[in-house]
């Protein structure tokens, strides 16, 4: 007997191990028939069958042997109207964005989970109806924090029509729909390079930002360089030949004494016009003076002696970015606008004349340039013979969505104006 229970221990073990070793394929191929598909909208229609009612939005989904959570956002109140194909299985609906959606035509116990503002738990309090709007990318966040799934896909559109329904049915590749989109470019094969500039972090609201200067690499601040920035100075920069730091003071070009962080306003008087939203500030060393763009009112390019105490305007409407670089002997410019379109790449001769433009390129995430009005999100450094653009996630912004959360370090390419990420900090906490 004792021999007979121990080939039945044996068996059993033999067959809870097999059952073992089948389980977890079947996990597996379950994870990967797991889908997350994104629908979005700003509105839904309102005349359907002779009739006029409040929004309506409807979606087929077509996903045979797919286990599919289906996100759903709209900016306004929607009806969403679903329709499967019949071997395609709704796992899950997430409704999102600006205001109280329902969902119909789902199978019976499907889980729905509310997270539009206004809800118990808003954590998709957000929408978009493009993938290269800021609200995405919150969208991104929101799911992978809830799910923990990539985006397979996003159909969106401003407003849906009654007749056609948006369909689900298809997988992107697009870099995009990843959470650790983008990512920065291997630290080893980097040139090594130190180079100052402006630290900056954001709080509550936009005008909330404490700054400092000090130094960087291509991997990120120095932090034990950092100096404090006096209050209410937004830029500075440095003249190597009266051994003077310049800076933005409020509405001001003025000195700034880094060591007793006193501060000397500037008077253009009236030699030129007044200085309305100044936006960057950098210096000339080939010509001994400071150039400082604003953009009030379309902007200015100033330039200012400090030799002669003269002040004199190079060109109107000017980039909202600049700096000079002392190897290149040409100014480089970034020129946007406060709607959050991608930023124009400019070299700009001694005249202030914009001698070349080009479309900035690069793995960026929509709605992360701040340029205006005043003292945006973007510097530009000289750092030797290579340009280096940061980028924080501070200042006012044009267009709907959420603020973004990053810190960038990019390599700029001066002949073409491709950028290459290098760096990226999660500056919210």
């Amino acid at each position: 007997m004792k021999v007979l229970a121990g080939k039945s221990f044996l068996v059993s073990a033999l067959f809870f191990t097999l059952g073992q070793a089948d389980d977890k394929p079947a996990e597996k191929k379950a994870d990967k028939d797991r889908e997350v598909h994104v629908v979005g909208i700003y509105e839904g229609f309102t005349k359907s069958d002779g009739k006029i009612h409040g929004g309506k939005a409807r979606v087929e989904v077509r996903r045979p042997d797919k286990h599919v959570t289906l996100v759903l956002v709209s900016y306004t109140p929607v009806t969403w109207e679903i329709s499967l194909d019949p071997k395609t299985r709704i796992e899950k609906v997430i409704l999102g964005g600006g205001g109280k959606s329902v969902v119909k035509g789902l199978p019976e116990k499907t889980e729905v989970v509310e997270a539009f503002r206004g809800s118990k738990d808003p954590k998709l309090a957000v929408y978009a109806y493009k993938s290269d709007a800021p609200g995405f990318r919150a969208i991104v966040e929101a799911i992978d924090a809830m799910t923990k799934q990539k985006v397979a896909n996003f159909t969106g559109i401003y407003r849906p029509d009654s007749e056609n329904p948006l369909v689900v049915e298809d997988v992107s590749s697009d870099e995009q729909f990843s959470i650790d989109y983008p990512k920065p470019a291997d630290p080893s094969k980097l040139p090594k390079l130190t180079f100052q500039a402006h630290r900056e972090i954001g709080g509550k609201y936009p005008h909330e930002v404490v700054r400092s200067f000090g130094e960087f690499t291509l991997t990120g601040v120095k932090a034990d360089t950092l100096q404090p920035l006096p209050d209410h100075v937004s830029r500075i920069v440095y003249d190597p030949v009266g051994k003077k730091h310049y800076g933005i003071y409020r509405h001001k070009l003025a000195e700034i004494d880094m060591k007793t962080k006193k501060v000397k306003e500037l008077d253009v008087g009236l030699q030129v016009p007044e200085i309305s939203w100044p936006a960057d500030v950098t210096f000339d060393t080939k010509r001994e003076r400071v150039l400082l763009t604003s953009s009030g009112g379309g902007g200015l390019l100033y330039a200012y002696s400090p030799k002669k105490d003269e002040w004199e305007v190079l060109a109107e409407k000017p980039a909202n970015a600049i700096v000079y670089h002392p190897k290149d002997e040409i100014v480089y410019g970034l020129k946007g606008d406060f709607g959050g379109k991608m930023p124009v790449f400019q070299h700009i001769n001694a005249k202030g004349a914009v001698v070349d433009s080009m479309t900035l390129e690069g793995p960026f995430l929509p709605g992360i340039f701040g340029l205006g009005p005043g003292t945006g999100s973007v510097q530009l450094v000289a750092a030797g013979d290579k340009l280096v653009m940061l980028i924080n996630p501070v200042g006012l912004r044009g267009g709907e969505g959420p603020p973004p959360k990053w810190s960038y370090i990019y390599l700029l390419d001066q002949k073409t104006g491709k950028a290459q990420l290098v760096w990226k900090e999660n500056a919210v906490k």
